[in-house]
């Protein structure tokens, strides 16, 4: 399958998805509308219409992005690298406003399957991140890598939904969240 191919019957498949949900688009639909005239011509390329949500889920997903901040974001100190890398990950997430939506498809429909996938895949330099971050100081040593990167990652999406859901109520994104990170490093910071 050429990548224009692929590309294509993902695009049908993910506009359908976001607007049907899951289980209100079928495999015909996304046939016709990739330009098929017949749903065996999906079935070349995509055994079943799992197979081409988690293939959508692979091909959505922002982690090279994320883990290309993460490995290139500076700071002067624990706090600050925490700071850049989260002004830095919302910049990125702008561009990935679907994939959000995709998430919540796999939540409901899959329990996160394919999110944890990448995940897995991911978690190794997203640890070294946060070993960086308290290599670097200013962090509480108390304070366990895993709860620091749920309450940075949890602060991060729940930053991109009020996002999300301020520009569909105000019309523009909500005001900078600079002064929720810096609660989340207050509580984080050593005294």
């Amino acid at each position: 399958m050429t990548d224009d191919t692929r590309q294509n019957i993902l695009a049908a498949a993910e506009a359908l998805f976001l607007s049907h949900g899951y289980h209100g688009s079928s495999m015909r639909q996304i046939a016709k509308q990739a330009g098929y005239s017949a749903v065996s011509g999906l079935y070349n390329h995509f055994g079943n219409k799992e197979a081409l949500f988690e293939a959508l889920i692979q091909d959505r997903n922002p982690y090279q992005d994320v883990l290309a901040v993460l490995a290139e974001v500076e700071g002067q100190d624990g706090p600050d690298l925490l700071r850049n890398a989260f002004a830095a990950l919302q910049a990125v997430f702008v561009d990935y406003q679907t994939f959000l939506k995709l998430l919540l498809i796999d939540l409901n429909e899959f329990e996160g399957r394919f999110v944890r996938a990448i995940w897995g895949e991911v978690m190794p330099e997203v640890l070294r991140f946060a070993q960086r971050v308290r290599q670097a100081g200013g962090i509480r040593q108390d304070v366990a890598l895993p709860l620091m990167l749920q309450a940075f990652g949890g602060l991060l999406i729940s930053s991109m939904v009020a996002n999300a859901v301020a520009s569909g109520l105000l019309g523009q994104a909500a005001p900078s969240d600079e002064t929720v990170i810096d609660v989340l490093i207050e509580g984080l910071a050593v005294d």
